[in-house]
């Protein structure tokens, strides 16, 4: 009887090799059948690649196209308290360590330090992004990324639709708001002198410049809502008579 011959075939690159994704190769398995068989590669690439195994035994079924899945790993210094070597992180580490605040929404509530530092667009572009998708047969656009022509396609739809939102109002203020909290204070008389650098003859740009880096402006780089940053109208207009 010829001596029978099984085979395991993959495009996984066992020479450390470039990949190839039509490139296969062959590694002669063991025919005891007796006892587990063990296929070592030498991992040196992170991704999914194709594998089967052939037999010439008709008894014997072959496996059938499969997967083999490798993850990429990430490398940090350790600490004192962990290692002073290079510790390898698996991906799946690094996500549960970002998701691990999404599970715990009650919690945040007294220590929202631990979420998201801008939950509100967040949460708006995170909407979009689902409207999007869930719109994507109804919109006629290709359910399946074949080229980058299709790509091009699928980004231009929740581009115009973030832009529909006007997301730029979670970094602005509310001018007509602003001013009539400014005219509010010179009218009062309700003024805190301005007790900054010298400003007089201080063009826009510059005087924007030293009022975000005063106490006069709230809410800046916060993104707590639309029109969210204010200013301080009693030392706007201190601000304003110092200027002019």
């Amino acid at each position: 009887m010829p001596a029978s011959k099984n085979v395991f075939k993959t495009n996984f690159p066992l020479d450390g090799g470039v990949f190839e994704r039509n490139k296969f190769v062959e590694c002669e398995l063991s025919s005891n059948f007796s006892k587990p068989i063990q296929v070592d590669l030498p991992i040196s690439h992170a991704g999914a690649f194709k594998y089967w195994v052939k037999s010439n035994l008709a008894h014997r079924s072959a496996i059938p196209n499969s997967f083999i899945r490798l993850e990429a790993t990430d490398s940090t210094r350790g600490s004192a308290v962990l290692s002073p070597q290079t510790v390898y992180l698996p991906f799946d580490g690094l996500d549960i360590l970002t998701a691990v605040s999404k599970w715990m929404g009650p919690w945040l509530v007294h220590h929202p330090e631990a979420a998201h530092p801008h939950p509100t667009p967040t949460f708006e572009l995170d909407t979009v992004i689902l409207e999007f998708s869930s719109s994507i047969a109804s919109k006629g656009l290709p359910l399946q990324v074949r080229s980058e022509a299709d790509i091009a396609v699928l980004m231009t739809g929740p581009a115009a639709s973030i832009k529909a939102r006007n997301m730029w109002q979670y970094y602005v203020l509310d001018v007509e708001r602003e001013k009539e909290v400014v005219k509010g204070a010179l009218n009062s008389g309700k003024i805190v002198p301005w007790s900054g650098s010298n400003i007089v003859g201080k063009y826009i740009v510059a005087l924007a410049e030293i009022v975000k880096a005063s106490s006069a402006v709230a809410g800046l780089n916060e993104l707590g809502s639309c029109y969210g940053i204010r200013s301080d109208g009693e030392m706007a207009a201190g601000l304003i008579q110092a200027a002019l």
